[in-house]
């Protein structure tokens, strides 16, 4: 087979593709005797094999095919292009001579003038004629040497040439010599068959069939209307009364068909409606079912309450009937005050209960139509979510109601934010970048810092400003820093500690009390974004960097404790208000990593669904310690179960695409900054803006052009307050009103 392949390629390479498959075959065996031969002048070694073929077999047949084969090989040597180098630059093989060719032809044939006859002939019998499958357009690597036609039963010698079994056979069976390279073979011993060239030769010959099958199916049939335009001098009027009775029938049928795959859809469409329909109505039974239980615990509440309120007005009753017998006797004296002269009666301005609690339902119910949709969506997803499952469970239904009371009590609690007082940030009035970075609370919450890109720390006592809000509001202690300050957080254990971040990677521990500088840790590489004390354990101190690293702090050393590599710039950090192992931070990567410091190597959860970087993370505390809130640049807010490691909410309608716009949490409220200049206050079970509050426009700073204010960080107390900075370096004092 190895000769046979170079043969294929050296003949190719040539250029004979318009060439006889018998020229081709010719070629081949005389490719192979080349090796061991020079070559010589390919038109004059032609003409003498040729005479000396014709001499020698006395003009028989054998050498008539043989010449013709050896003449066709030397046409085909002189197609081969005029460069003598194409072959040589290729490595391959050049085409030899076509009188080794003829002499190798008569040799496996026999000198004998008989026996060369015989085996002519039975070659002679299996040659293709032009046009068959044999011909052009089969492989020269699956033709036998002999017949030119496919391999029948392949064979192989031990000089590696493949024939047709009976061939090979035949040739033997004359010459113990091989066909090909005449080289010495015995038919019982140097011969043996060739299972691999088998498998190829029946893949041609299926994929030969499957083409001419596809092309046969290719040919059109021919149309009724073709077949009586042909035939139409032969046509009687009794055949064309048949072929139209016959056509109607078939119409029919067609038509009936066509109607009957109709139906058959519309009957599929009906009962797939049904089952949807059915899946519903058992949804809404199970709901009904769920609000109908509800609505009579509700109902039993109301009932109670009214029976109480009976025995309230009971009472109130017997104090005005004191009350009226007073005045009576008063009346009696003639005697009465100028005050009780003047009050109005209770008829002129209705002051009861009832009036209060109606004008108090009505407001709030605005609130409640407002959000009834989500709040909807969220009390059926509270319950059972296997909708087939109408075993209602009292507990699980009582904790569903109780969760949906809370509910409907934070988002109709507040009616508006209002602004109570205001606060300069810089007191520089030609300073065009007064951007404050960060406000927070001391731990009594009776005094607040404020920091940014002035490089100071700014600390105000907030029940001054609450007394007067209308007033100029100075500092109670002021620390000026070395570079821009991009965090600040109060230690909750220890009043007077403060620590900031800056934009040169330093993390700064102050004295706020006494306005001085503790201790400073410059281990970050780049900017530091976030800085945070633990809760738990006041000594120690968190922060995060573009470095991509977090670093653990301790008040007592100047040194850091741990390093966790996040792979990515580190926006925000947190520890656990409830441990001092574990923090929270958030990434430029667009992820939320949870990490135990105790083995900072790998995360403890990896939170994924933001589309951009997260900027800030916040725990909600309290009873919901294992939930956050994160924000992100892709103008959401999502909140998390660390145990479940998902999304439970997320919340839109806030414009956050590229600053850092504050967060915070608060007894089950969101409040965060927005691109627009507004507060947009959440209420933790509802996706959308609950209240906003817009910054005033005309603000007194100056301005850089092209550069839209942004509330950049916001705070809230204890109690209804909060603190809300923008770009232009003022806070604002918000309070909620109910």
């Amino acid at each position: 087979m190895s000769s046979t392949k170079r043969t294929s390629t050296a003949t190719g390479n040539g250029g004979s593709g318009g060439t006889s498959s018998s020229a081709t075959n010719t070629g081949t065996t005389s490719s192979s005797t080349s090796t061991s031969r020079p070559p010589t002048s390919p038109s004059s070694s032609s003409n003498r094999s040729t005479r000396r073929n014709v001499a020698t077999t006395g003009s028989s047949t054998t050498a008539a095919h043989t010449t013709t084969a050896a003449t066709t090989t030397t046409s085909t040597s002189n197609a081969q292009p005029s460069s003598g180098n194409d072959h040589a630059n290729n490595n391959e093989v050049p085409p030899s001579n076509s009188s080794s060719a003829a002499a190798e032809a008569l040799a496996a044939a026999g000198l004998d003038t008989t026996d060369a006859t015989a085996c002519s002939a039975s070659r002679i019998k299996k040659r293709p004629i032009s046009g068959t499958i044999g011909s052009s357009d089969v492989d020269s690597d699956l033709t036998c040497p002999i017949c030119f036609d496919l391999i029948d039963i392949a064979h192989v010698t031990k000089c590696g040439h493949s024939f047709c079994q009976s061939c090979i056979q035949t040739a033997l069976e004359h010459t113990h010599r091989c066909p090909k390279c005449n080289t010495p073979c015995n038919i019982n011993k140097d011969v043996f068959p060739n299972f691999t060239l088998n498998q190829i030769v029946e893949k041609f010959k299926e994929d030969t069939n499957s083409k001419k099958f596809k092309a046969s199916q290719q040919t059109p049939a021919m149309t009724i209307l073709e077949c009586l335009n042909a035939s139409s001098d032969d046509l009687r009027l009794e055949d064309l009364d048949q072929l139209l009775k016959m056509l109607l029938q078939r119409q029919e049928e067609l038509k009936l068909t066509n109607k009957k795959v109709s139906e058959l859809l519309l009957h599929d469409f009906l009962k797939h409606l049904q089952q949807t329909k059915t899946e519903e109505l058992n949804k809404i039974q199970y709901e009904l079912q769920l609000i109908n239980e509800d609505c009579k615990q509700v109902e039993d509440c109301l009932d109670t309450m009214h029976e109480k309120g009976k025995d309230l007005m009971k009472l109130s009753t017997n104090d005005e009937c004191k009350i009226t017998a007073t005045n009576e006797v008063t009346a009696a004296t003639g005697t009465s005050s100028k005050d009780e002269l003047a009050a109005p009666t209770t008829d002129a301005i209705d002051l009861s209960p009832t009036h209060k609690m109606q004008s108090l339902l009505l407001k709030r119910k605005r609130i409640l139509h407002r959000y009834f949709d989500e709040l909807n969506q969220s009390y059926i997803q509270a319950h059972n979510k296997d909708w087939k499952d109408l075993n209602i469970k009292d507990t699980s239904q009582s904790v569903v109601l109780d969760q949906l009371r809370t509910t409907v009590s934070k988002m109709t609690t507040y009616s508006e934010i209002r602004c109570l007082a205001s606060v300069n940030y810089n007191s520089d009035l030609y300073s065009m970048s007064s951007i404050v970075s960060s406000v927070d609370f001391d731990k009594t919450y009776e005094h607040f810092a404020m920091a940014g890109v002035t490089k100071r720390i700014k600390i105000f006592n907030f029940a001054n400003i609450l007394a007067k809000p209308s007033g100029v509001h100075y500092p109670l202690y002021e620390m000026t820093h070395n570079a821009k300050i991009s965090c600040v957080s109060w230690n909750r254990y220890f009043r007077h500690q403060l620590v900031c971040s800056d934009y040169e990677g330093c993390v700064t521990l102050w004295d706020a009390e006494a306005g001085s500088l503790v201790r400073s840790y410059q281990e970050h590489e780049k900017r530091c974004w976030g800085v945070s004390f633990c809760d738990v354990d006041p000594r120690l101190i968190a922060s995060g960097s573009d470095d991509s690293k977090v670093k653990i702090w301790s008040t007592n050393s100047d040194y850091s404790l741990l390093s966790i590599d996040a792979k990515s710039n580190v926006c925000c950090v947190v520890f656990k208000p409830d441990s001092k192992f574990h923090v929270l931070f958030g990434t430029a990567d667009h992820n939320v990593h949870y990490y135990d410091i105790r083995n900072p190597k790998e995360p403890v959860a990896l939170f994924r669904g933001h589309k951009k970087a997260v900027s800030y993370v916040k725990f909600r505390g309290g009873d919901n310690s294992n939930e956050f809130i994160s924000a992100s640049t892709d103008s959401t807010l999502k909140m998390w179960k660390i145990n479940e490691g998902q999304c439970v909410r997320t919340f839109t309608g806030h414009v956050n695409e590229k600053n850092f716009v504050g967060l915070e949490t608060h007894d089950g409220y969101i409040v965060t900054g927005s691109e627009n200049n507004t507060v947009y206050m959440y209420c933790t079970d509802l996706s959308k803006p609950l209240l906003t509050y817009k910054f005033d426009e005309g603000a007194t700073a100056k301005r850089d052009e092209g550069v839209n204010d942004f509330v950049s960080a916001v705070c809230w107390s204890n109690q209804n307050y909060l603190l809300a900075a923008n770009s232009q370096g003022v806070v604002k004092v918000l309070e909620l009103v109910k």
